[in-house]
């Protein structure tokens, strides 16, 4: 099997992962089980790795466009928008009611945008 395959298909099973846990830290309210939120925060961490590594490699073999680039800058502020949103519906404190709306919706988003990387990046193999 052809290894850009295995690299989508193992980015899309960390994005259910992801969602999983993320579901299930919502269902079960606070205070957030530890190894489910733990599981949550470190497979996202894993996933924008594995995408610094993979852009790393490909501009080190051929130059990335201007186009994949502005991709790279929008996914990259949604993972942060993600993450800090994230970060804030965690916290002990009543936040916001729109935070766990930003939360859900740049989820959503991100996975969109990186799904979108991950074309533009493979079509340089």
């Amino acid at each position: 099997m052809d290894t850009n395959i295995l690299q989508v298909i193992g980015t899309v099973i960390f994005f259910i992962i992801i969602y999983i846990s993320g579901y299930r830290l919502k269902r079960t309210g606070k205070p957030y089980n530890s190894i489910t939120f733990n599981i949550h925060k470190l497979i996202s961490l894993a996933v924008i790795a594995f995408l610094i590594v993979k852009i790393y490699n490909i501009n080190q073999v051929s130059e990335i466009t201007l186009a994949e680039w502005v991709i790279i800058i929008i996914t990259g502020f949604l993972f942060i928008i993600a993450i800090v949103s994230g970060g804030l519906r965690s916290i002990d404190k009543s936040a916001s009611e729109v935070i766990p709306i930003i939360h859900k919706v740049t989820s959503f988003l991100t996975v969109f945008a990186t799904a979108v990387l991950l074309y533009f990046l493979f079509m340089h193999y």
